[in-house]
């Protein structure tokens, strides 16, 4: 009925919502979040529901995505490798990630905060570095700007996923009850 390629994206975006809501339950968790904000019972009813709902959203995302990709490989010319220069890159985002955080985050909060934050940002650098030098679609400081790129499209799509999760719940559901994608 879909073409393969919308139902990757739908599949792609299903799991990046999942994983971006585990994500932040686990930052509210791990910040201390938990004892100093007061919530009502029926918020934390639907933040449990959230977190329990998306295990499995996220299992079957997986699931569907590597039978599509089984059925329907991609045709990348690269290799799952990296140069020096490349590694040095991810070090020079490191760095500047940490400065960020350091200089915008108090003192309190640089190593709860920010330190997760920059090797959190910067290891999903590194991956889509590698999915840039495996698509091998661009050489030197354009590798660069296209996994950058990439970067902040996965963490806008996590964002979008966790905002839309009143509506990927229920379509997901729908695609599975249906067997439509």
């Amino acid at each position: 009925m879909f073409s393969h390629g919308t139902q990757k994206s739908f599949w792609w975006f299903a799991l990046a919502g999942a994983s971006g809501v585990v994500l932040v339950i686990v930052l509210v968790l791990f910040d201390g979040a938990i004892e100093r904000v007061t919530w009502r019972h029926a918020e934390w009813g639907q933040m449990a529901l959230f977190s329990v709902l998306n295990i499995p959203i996220g299992a079957l995302a997986v699931f569907r995505l590597r039978a599509l990709y089984a059925k329907y490989p991609p045709r990348w010319t690269g290799r799952w490798q990296l140069g020096l220069a490349d590694l040095m890159g991810v070090v020079f985002l490191f760095g500047t990630t940490m400065l960020f955080f350091r200089s915008v985050a108090p003192q309190s909060n640089f190593l709860s905060r920010g330190v997760p934050l920059t090797f959190a940002f910067s290891i999903g650098f590194l991956a889509a570095l590698l999915f840039v030098s495996r698509v091998g679609t661009s050489r030197g400081l354009g590798r660069w700007l296209d996994a950058f790129g990439y970067t902040i499209l996965a963490l806008m799509t996590m964002v979008t996923g966790v905002l839309a999760q009143p509506i990927l719940i229920p379509c997901v559901l729908l695609v599975v009850v249906l067997n439509i994608l």
